[in-house]
């Protein structure tokens, strides 16, 4: 079950800044996307700034810094018990913050068996009109219930999440953002995620990601990965593509500081508006891919669905869906 951040002893200073990186030190045993952090990324995206985050021994890093530090391409670093630090995917020790940038050591990956639960990773994205009438985070607990998880509780920009889910008030809040929102972030009893939007010729887009927990291995959640991306398929909302995977994780799911499991991909699915756009058929992509045709009669999806024991073989499978 996702765990709610314990926010009391989390304290953070910016220790360096020059126009490559900024190092961002966290004093506490969890690391959440506080309004400082929040701020802190942002000020490295808006000067396309590599961010790297230093913690203390042990400490846990909450969903959503893991998500702002990998969308900028940062490095987490963490101090060792002699007081040295070390970057935590290769355990290779580091004296100054540019090392990090000619680290050549190769990482790992965990075998998928050292992770008996997982979580799935839920990804959607939708081309709404551009009207008035338009709301944004709709999807977000159609899909929780497709996963059998529970619906949003509140929504914000920081931890603590501000807002009680609503999503007039999410919509009011992106539309002041617009053309291009930032991550907007949610959490519910047993999942979290975030999602964006923007403004486009097309009309607007948006982008929602999703994760709950789940009670086993992450190639057993794959039943309930056809499920969810099945039913998104037949919803009215305009659904351009879904893609769901699973990677083993902690029962509170918070990501420590160690090499990163592996992104099992499960299930995806291609919505019959993006179909149309590149001019393919439902049932020549299940065809071509051993997939199956979703949805409804008249508008029909493309599922393909990756059960091969073999991690090796369904990445390869997923990638040859993707880049057809």
């Amino acid at each position: 079950m996702a765990s709610s951040p314990d926010l009391q002893q989390q304290r953070s200073t910016v220790v360096a800044s020059n126009p490559v990186y900024a190092v961002l030190a966290v004093t506490g045993p969890q690391v959440d996307l506080l309004e400082p952090v929040r701020a802190f990324f942002d000020e490295c995206a808006a000067e396309q700034r590599r961010p790297v985050l230093q913690t203390e021994p042990g400490a846990t890093l909450g969903p959503f810094v893991v998500s702002w530090l990998r969308a900028l391409s940062g490095f987490w670093v963490t101090r060792d018990e002699a007081g040295g630090v070390r970057e935590v995917q290769t355990g290779a020790a580091v004296t100054d913050p540019i090392e990090l940038f000619e680290l050549t050591t190769a990482v790992e990956e965990p075998a998928e068996d050292r992770f008996p639960r997982s979580a799935i990773l839920l990804e959607v994205v939708l081309e709404h009109r551009a009207e008035t009438t338009t709301t944004l985070g709709g999807i977000v607990p159609v899909a929780l219930t497709a996963l059998g998880a529970a619906a949003p509780l509140r929504w914000g920009l920081h931890e603590p999440l501000p807002h009680r889910w609503d999503v007039e008030t999410l919509t009011a809040h992106a539309r002041t953002a617009m053309p291009l929102t930032g991550p907007i972030y949610w959490r519910s009893p047993d999942g979290f995620g975030e999602l964006a939007a923007a403004r486009t010729q097309e009309g607007l887009v948006e982008r929602v990601q999703l994760t709950v927990a789940h009670d086993g291995a992450a190639r057993d959640a794959l039943a309930r990965a056809r499920d969810a991306a099945t039913a998104l398929a037949g919803t009215r909302m305009p659904v351009m593509t879904c893609s769901v995977s699973a990677i083993g994780a902690h029962e509170d799911l918070r990501t420590r500081p160690a090499a990163a499991p592996p992104e099992r991909p499960l299930a995806a699915m291609l919505g019959p508006r993006l179909l149309g756009r590149l001019g393919w058929s439902a049932t020549g992509v299940a065809e071509q891919h051993a997939g199956e045709v979703v949805g409804r009669a008249r508008v029909p999806g493309a599922l393909v669905t990756f059960d091969e024991p073999d991690l090796g073989t369904a990445r390869r499978r997923y990638l040859d869906l993707v880049s057809a």
